[in-house]
């Protein structure tokens, strides 16, 4: 439909509403509201249907026997807000027979308006990295977010997520995805605070993000590929020991996690994840949290631990964060990452 028409349409919708008020002319007043329906009509067959600017992506959860834990992620995702976004939710069940039913009977009266929910049950166990690996591998969304049961995510996560995708934070040819959690946990990233030449808030890391990854669609399906072919090799991912931290140990003590995986990856092939941290570079600021991780007792840990575990520590305003990183002289360009330290220790373990 014309500008013209359009005009017309809306002077025929003021002609017949003062009509309304007359009781005498009610052949021109009928006349009136069967032209403005048939304008309606061909306004809405002609003009195509409103595109959603916002990035799509699926949510994958990762699920097994607790399902507690896993509740209380379902109801954060529940909370966050999407806007007009599509966003899937994958559900990808492990078995541990003792908890399948009261898993899959939570998944299944779980409801979920922003996009299509899928539950997958296993029918036999798989285990915590196979899970990551078969998790997804198309999504026909524009990111993948890997979230294990154990984790609770910031109602605003979407919101700034958002924000970082629009301003090009993610857009690098060797960036694969962002993490939720801030900071380092096991590899140590150095920031030069006077440098304002860059942001101070986002950086460029090789380290693996366990907790809360979001990886651009295409990147997470090159990083699988990888992945099947090293297997097909028949071969484990260690890299050379002075860069491994405690990737490697892990990888000799037999331990179920994929993390050793993704950090042989980026080594081989030169790959960054975007964090933050809002404290590295202002001692005053309290860390702002998209996303924590309540370490509980499985592959990762032992025993339980309370470090950063308190819901208290997300965040809860989006404005606040977006105001902060949009602050600098040069805001959302992530510093580069400096390169790999020979014979460095793990941060945690």
């Amino acid at each position: 439909m014309t500008k013209r028409g359009l005009a017309t349409a809306v002077k025929i919708r003021l002609f017949c509403s003062e009509l309304q008020t007359s009781w005498k002319r009610p052949r021109v007043l009928a006349t009136c509201f069967i032209i403005l329906l048939t304008l309606t009509i061909l306004l809405t067959a002609v003009l195509p249907p409103l595109k959603c600017a916002d990035p799509s992506m699926t949510l994958v959860v990762l699920t097994s026997h607790r399902p507690a834990s896993l509740s209380r992620l379902l109801s954060s995702l529940s909370s966050a807000r999407y806007g007009c976004a599509r966003v899937d939710l994958l559900l990808h069940v492990d078995l541990v027979f003792e908890s399948r039913a009261d898993i899959l009977l939570l998944l299944r009266e779980m409801s979920w308006s922003a996009g299509k929910k899928t539950i997958l049950s296993r029918v036999e166990p798989a285990g915590l990295s196979k899970s990551w690996f078969e998790s997804t591998y198309d999504s026909g969304t524009e990111y993948v977010v890997i979230l294990e049961d154990d984790m609770e995510i910031s109602p605003q996560f979407y919101r700034v997520f958002k924000e970082l995708h629009k301003r090009g934070v993610l857009s690098g040819e060797k960036t694969t995805g962002f993490c939720l959690h801030p900071g380092d946990w096991e590899v140590y990233v150095p920031i030069d605070c006077a440098d304002h030449s860059v942001s101070r808030y986002l950086y460029l890391t090789p380290e693996p993000c366990n907790w809360g990854p979001i990886w651009k669609a295409l990147d997470w399906q090159s990083y699988i590929d990888w992945v099947v072919a090293v297997r097909q090799q028949k071969s484990l991912p260690y890299v050379p020991e002075r860069f491994s931290y405690n990737f490697n140990k892990y990888l000799r003590a037999g331990q179920d996690v994929q993390s050793p995986w993704v950090w042989r990856y980026n080594y081989e092939n030169g790959k960054r994840f975007v964090r933050y941290s809002l404290s590295k570079c202002d001692e005053r600021s309290k860390e702002k949290f998209l996303a924590i991780n309540h370490k509980e007792i499985g592959v990762h840990f032992s025993q339980k631990v309370d470090l950063d575990t308190d819901p208290a520590l997300l965040l809860q305003n989006a404005h606040v964060m977006i105001s902060k990183l949009a602050s600098e002289d040069h805001p959302f360009v992530p510093r580069e990452f400096g390169g790999y330290l020979e014979y460095q220790k793990s941060l945690h373990g």
